[in-house]
């Protein structure tokens, strides 16, 4: 792990300026490491429908399609401090606002926060900068992954500055914190999609997904070549990606292909699946004319060899136990199109 995070850092470098310091101990290695911080230890969490155990970078995205409510009465204390600070000199806001977030989730009052302090009172640049040194302090100091993402947001609010720039794009390397990490650099860096990729290209779980939702208008040749040898496969969460891959690819003109290589015909087969299996995003649902895809991957497959990968059978049950239902991914396309796509599987 310390390998990779090490290369990393060397790239951000070159694009970003970093120079190696208290803070490249932080990210890969020092005797205040992120793996000695309450970061990533295996807890168990209530979250009101079912109990699951911390995923190593996949926590926030569980909670956020979940029915965890946050507290009010402890996010409007935590609010109170951060305005409080603003108005004195609190050398004790750390340990304050650490008290404060005992138990909370930063991914559940995420964009209450960002709302809050965008609709505020513009505030002068004295106020600014003191916020942008409480979320150094967060970022630096704090003992919990909560306060440490607190700190992230506050930095994507007020910071714009090379010093917590730093910050935001070393913890960024912890899949924990790309989520955090991915809205700060697509604010203040031109060049933010050349940096989401240097992270992908050594992400997995929950933190592959993210970034390649912020990356389907990026078109970079290197990129879509590491896609397509394999690039999108991530740990039983391929189906997570596969929307954002259907963004990526023109699926209907690769179908329309004299030949496919072995991994063109693993990255149609796998986004296909994950088009019509994974829950969240509804993938099909979300597009207007599905039957772009689907009928072309039909009518091509054997050409294409597709039907000799047992995938492409699994893919053809999916699609017939999902037309007739009434109220799935097909719901909300014409009648036609769904008897055109039954006759094909038929």
């Amino acid at each position: 792990m310390r390998i990779v995070l090490n290369n990393i850092f060397l790239k951000f470098k070159k694009l970003i300026g970093l120079e190696i310091s208290l803070l490249a101990d932080l990210a890969i290695g020092g005797s205040d490491n992120l793996s000695n911080r309450k970061l990533i230890d295996s807890e168990k969490y209530n979250l009101g429908t079912s109990e699951i155990s911390f995923m190593y970078g996949g926590f926030d995205h569980h909670i956020k399609h979940s029915n965890f409510e946050y507290d009010q009465e402890k996010y409007q204390n935590i609010l109170s401090l951060i305005h409080n600070y603003l108005d004195s000199t609190n050398l004790k806001i750390l340990s304050e606002i650490e008290l404060a977030m005992d138990k909370m989730r930063v991914i559940t009052f995420y964009m209450e926060l960002i709302e809050h302090f965008e609709s505020h009172e513009s505030f002068d640049e004295i106020k600014r900068e003191k916020i942008s040194v409480l979320a150094r302090i967060l970022m630096e100091k704090g003992r919990d992954r909560e306060v440490v993402k607190l700190g992230m947001v506050l930095g994507y609010l007020f910071g714009g500055n090379e010093l917590v720039g730093k910050y935001v794009a070393m913890l960024g390397m912890h899949s924990e914190f790309t989520f955090y990490s991915i809205p700060y650099i697509n604010r203040y860096y031109q060049n933010w999609d050349e940096l989401l990729y240097i992270l992908i290209v050594d992400s997995s779980g929950w933190s592959k997904t993210f970034l390649l939702d912020r990356l389907t208008g990026f078109k970079k040749p290197e990129f879509l070549e590491w896609l397509i040898n394999g690039g999108y496969k991530n740990e039983g969460l391929t189906n997570a990606s596969a929307y954002a891959l259907s963004l990526i690819f023109d699926f209907p003109k690769l179908l329309m292909k004299d030949s496919l290589t072995e991994c063109e015909k693993d990255l149609i087969l796998d986004s296909v699946i994950g088009l019509m299996e994974y829950p969240f995003s509804h993938n099909f649902g979300l597009m207007d004319n599905p039957e772009d895809i689907l009928i072309p991957f039909v009518k091509n497959a054997e050409r294409l060899s597709l039907n000799l990968d047992a995938r492409y059978s699994e893919a053809l049950e999916l699609l017939k136990q999902k037309l007739p239902l009434k109220n799935g991914v097909f719901s909300t396309h014409s009648e036609e199109v769904r008897q055109a796509l039954t006759d094909l599987v038929e």
